[in-house]
């Protein structure tokens, strides 16, 4: 074999198992803590979002890739034990390959799960558009029934009471076009640990009391995003929390319902916000 017809054996054989890769990504993450060991805890968000165009010439086919990850995760800390409070986290991926020879296929899935003191609450799964649905905002008690303790006092009796717990809400949807390397991403969340002390003195049904609301690390986060690996990233990821917010109410219960409330003070350490990522 002459040395130009091995030369040309070379070059076809690497044109044949020749592959272009080209990727653009974008990340953004914030942490704080809050309190102390004894009495706090700590926030973590991150988010990324990544496209990838891969083009072979031994199979004429080009695929292109749109990635999307959120990760959100609040930790408490109370007498030095450290607890997982919640944590969400939502992927999406949508992949397609056009070829000269085949025709377009696509891969493409979502999944969200939500996470509650190392419990799954929620999970979800798609494979093409549509909404990953959500759960409501409600509070999950550290005890199913307040803790309390009667004290009478001749015919009144005084009553101490309280729980605390986490309170959450979310909601998600997810667009996977079929002709097209994109995924939009629409999510909206909010947590905070949550806790109340009561204090109430009555007889026979009719009590008046006074009840102390505290949320700690209250936290709302929303993503508006679009990856495509086309037309590349746009969208935004904004995330805020407030360090404790605190409400004294008073109120009227009759017959263990409460038939009157009203604020008597409130203050909020104020929120601050983050962009994770602004495109």
């Amino acid at each position: 074999m002459s040395f130009h017809l091995f030369r040309n054996v070379l070059v076809a054989a690497a044109l044949l198992t020749t592959s272009l890769t080209a990727q653009y990504s974008r990340s953004g993450s914030y942490v704080r803590s809050i309190g102390n060991s004894w009495l706090g805890g700590s926030v973590n968000v991150s988010a990324s979002l990544t496209t990838t165009t891969t083009t072979s010439t031994r199979t004429m086919a080009t695929t292109r890739t749109a990635n999307a990850n959120l990760t959100a995760s609040v930790n408490a800390s109370v007498l030095t034990r450290t607890l997982n409070a919640a944590r969400l986290t939502c992927t999406a991926s949508n992949r397609v390959t056009t070829s000269q020879l085949t025709p377009t296929t696509q891969s493409a899935n979502a999944t969200f799960r939500l996470q509650l003191a190392g419990y799954t609450v929620w999970d979800r799964s798609v494979t093409t558009t549509g909404s990953l649905g959500g759960i409501p905002a409600r509070t999950y008690n550290l005890f199913p029934t307040d803790p309390s303790a009667p004290v009478g006092v001749g015919p009144f009796t005084i009553t101490l009471s309280g729980n605390a717990g986490v309170t959450l809400g979310a909601g998600a949807s997810v667009i996977l076009p079929t002709t097209a390397p994109e995924v939009r991403l629409l999510l909206s969340g909010n947590t905070a640990i949550v806790g109340r002390a009561r204090v109430s003195v009555g007889a026979v049904g009719f009590y008046a009391g006074l009840e102390l609301q505290a949320r700690f690390a209250e936290q709302r986060l929303t993503v508006s995003l679009i990856v495509n690996a086309l037309n590349g990233l746009s969208g935004m990821c904004d995330y805020q929390i407030q360090a404790i917010s605190l409400r004294l109410i008073a109120y009227l219960e009759v017959f263990w319902t409460r038939v009157y409330s009203t604020t008597l003070v409130s203050w909020g350490s104020g929120y601050v916000g983050r962009d994770l990522l602004n495109l």
